[in-house]
């Protein structure tokens, strides 16, 4: 980034984490030190880690939190979802006692990895504070996340909120005056709202940095980042910041659960990011958390919500195994070691195999899958439909406020294969996808007869550690 010209503020995140540079030119609007500032001041001053503790933070700062928790606090915040959901509906505790203790390990760690964008802690509370009131009166929540607190990824649409999706020119947008259809559903469901987390410029790279809000780093390893686009996602609940939340992205880098789902199941109305429409590779959200049984939560709330009313999704309830014929004792299980395009770590392979073997052993069927042509989809498929427009949309929104582009976008979007295409261009890679897609569903039902009845789940490895 430059200095020069119209770039001549350097913003710096406080509250402890390592100074990052960050040009800023906000055309008489708020700058991102502005904005960063005004998110910090709202954490309370009684939560704010001394200066000597975040002077001489360790590597790994996962235990932190617990240093400045009471055991009370401690007990709560590490609960899963599910579980404070039971636990607030037998009123063995209350949503302000449950939220009050998640705003103070969120306020916690915000300060040890730069993960919010957003916090409103007494909104929440207020929110909390009512559904008490529900619960004392009338003996029942409202929904099956009665109390719980959740945690958003920060292009979600939340209403009184600003949304800028990690770019300096929709901050000039004014808040916004509903929330997400997603959003809407969780809140009937007795969700509590509390903060935003950090996503970074363009969404569409594997770290999570941005002008206005910086990076957000691993908890594990802060010399690390948390992944991307969902990486404030990520490293809040690494550091049980919140018992669930809601991304757009499979977990890999903080050590979660989560659940990318196909198209079409999880509304996706009420979000900000660039290249919205591009069907061609759906957007998709779905729930990071501490359990399966917190995704599984998540996915009945929204199916039992039956969203495909209010936009064109897939009319498909939540199935449990038991519907779905599943025997939990004796699942089939496809293993894929490596995809045959990058290997993983010789020490990554070996886990794989390790656990293949105790899944064995358990007695459940493991079988292996042969990916089919992995190298061609990204070169011939993914990449020329990600950017049908060549990288205008998001180049354009930059430019609205001078913004620079970091080097991920740009590594990303400087690629050969990115180029403004034509409509005839788009058919015909568009018939490519369908085709490849077309080819591994008969790959995966036809000529692996071991394989005729389908899979329960997967075990695949990862290229390197995340």
């Amino acid at each position: 980034m430059t200095r020069s010209g119209t770039w001549e503020d350097i913003a710096k995140v406080v509250f402890g984490v390592p100074s990052i540079r960050i040009d800023v030119r906000w055309n008489g609007r708020l700058s991102s030190q502005a904005y960063q500032q005004r998110r910090d001041i709202s954490i309370p001053e009684k939560w704010r880690l001394p200066a000597d503790v975040l002077s001489n933070l360790p590597t790994d700062v996962t235990g932190i939190p617990r240093e400045f928790l009471s055991d009370r606090e401690i007990e709560l915040t590490e609960c899963t979802a599910s579980q404070l959901a039971k636990r607030i509906a037998k009123r063995e505790t209350t949503s302000v006692e449950v939220t009050v203790a998640f705003c103070h390990r969120a306020a916690i760690a915000q300060q040890l990895v730069n993960c919010l964008t957003e916090i409103f802690f007494e909104d929440a509370v207020h929110q909390a504070t009512e559904l008490d009131r529900v619960l004392e009166e009338t003996g029942k929540p409202i929904g099956p996340l009665h109390g719980v607190p959740f945690s958003i990824k920060d292009h979600y649409n939340i209403k009184g909120l600003r949304t800028t999706a990690g770019y300096i020119s929709y901050s000039k947008f004014p808040p916004k005056e509903k929330d997400a259809l997603v959003v809407e559903i969780l809140r009937k469901a007795g969700a509590v709202f509390y903060v935003k987390t950090n996503n970074p410029q363009c969404m569409m790279v594997l770290e999570t940095v941005s002008n206005i809000y910086g990076r957000t780093l691993n908890p594990k390893n802060t010399k690390l980042g948390a992944g991307g686009s969902s990486g404030g996602e990520g490293a809040l609940l690494a550091l049980r910041g919140s018992p669930v939340g809601l991304g757009s992205d499979i977990a890999a880098f903080n050590g979660l659960y989560g659940f990318k789902p196909s198209g079409k199941r999880v509304p996706t109305s009420g979000w900000e990011c660039t290249m919205i429409g591009n069907d061609p590779i759906p957007a998709v959200a779905g729930p990071l958390g501490h359990s399966v049984e917190d995704l599984d939560l998540f996915f009945k709330v929204i199916s039992d919500a039956e969203p495909w009313f209010h936009e064109p999704l897939l009319e498909l309830p939540w199935k449990t195994d038991a519907q779905l014929g599943f025997d939990p004792s004796c699942l089939k299980i496809g293993v894929m070691v490596w995809d045959e395009v990058v290997m993983p770590h010789p020490y990554i392979t070996r886990v794989i195999n390790e656990v293949a073997d105790k899944l064995k052993a358990a007695g459940h069927d493991v079988v292996e899958f042969k990916p089919y042509d992995h190298g061609r989809a990204w070169s011939d498929i993914l990449l020329p439909l990600y950017f049908t427009d060549g990288g205008l949309d998001i180049k354009n929104t930059l430019a609205a406020s001078g913004e620079p582009m970091f080097s991920s976008a740009k590594r990303l979007l400087d690629d050969p294969i990115n180029k403004m295409r034509d409509i005839h261009d788009i058919w015909r890679v568009s018939t490519i996808q369908s085709q490849s897609s077309g080819h591994k569903a008969y790959v995966f039902s036809s000529t692996l007869p071991v394989m005729s009845i389908g899979l329960n789940t997967w075990l695949i490895g990862m290229p390197r550690p995340a």
